[in-house]
């Protein structure tokens, strides 16, 4: 496997490795409100296991199930999330690292992407919402500075060219909601379009 491929699944392992770990405090009540605008926690959980099922499918070449939307999240997380995010956090790095690092599969406006940028926007993906939901749960996130700034790094080229409205008014990524602090973490955060005084 290439070394740069192969540093980018390892991110994205790392960071749904987060993901699972915040997931796992998730109680039978998920009603509260999270960063999303407009979700709750249930919400926020759902799409935290939409994105790896979709992606691993992606990844193989597949055509995701057609239920799994990461925007309209349906409930797939059950009872047990964090069993099930597990599972499909697992299954994805399995896809990652069987997949053909030359591969362009296509990204998230249908347009063909290396595999490189690939594992780094899944990377990305799970960290923002690991800080949507550490947030939503008042817990800590756990995300480490090496993480926050890896992803901020590949963050800082991909968001400005993939910001878009669609025709229902849904804008994926908002522009950057401040001034970048310092604090790679922060900074992902307000490059996201995500507040921090969100509540």
């Amino acid at each position: 496997m290439d070394s740069t491929y192969e540093d980018a699944v390892d991110l994205a392992e790392t960071a749904m490795q987060s993901a699972q770990a915040i997931i796992e405090q998730v109680g039978a009540d998920r009603d509260g409100p999270c960063p999303c605008e407009g979700w709750t926690v249930a919400t926020l959980v759902d799409k935290m296991v939409t994105a790896p099922l979709m992606t691993a499918s992606i990844m193989r070449g597949d055509a995701p199930d057609p239920s799994l939307n990461p925007l309209f999240p349906t409930p797939v997380a059950g009872d047990d999330p964090g069993t099930t995010h597990a599972a499909a956090a697992a299954d994805c790095g399995v896809a990652f690292r069987s997949a053909d690092p030359s591969a362009e599969p296509p990204g998230p406006l249908g347009t063909p992407m290396g595999m490189v940028d690939q594992a780094n926007l899944r990377a990305m993906d799970a960290t923002l919402n690991t800080w949507d939901l550490a947030e939503a749960l008042g817990v800590e996130h756990g995300i480490g500075t090496d993480q926050a700034e890896r992803v901020l790094a590949f963050a800082s080229d991909f968001l400005p060219r993939v910001r878009a409205k669609d025709a229902g008014g849904h804008t994926r990524f908002a522009e950057a909601a401040a001034a970048p602090t310092g604090d790679p973490l922060v900074d992902l955060v307000l490059l996201s379009g995500r507040r921090l005084d969100w509540r």
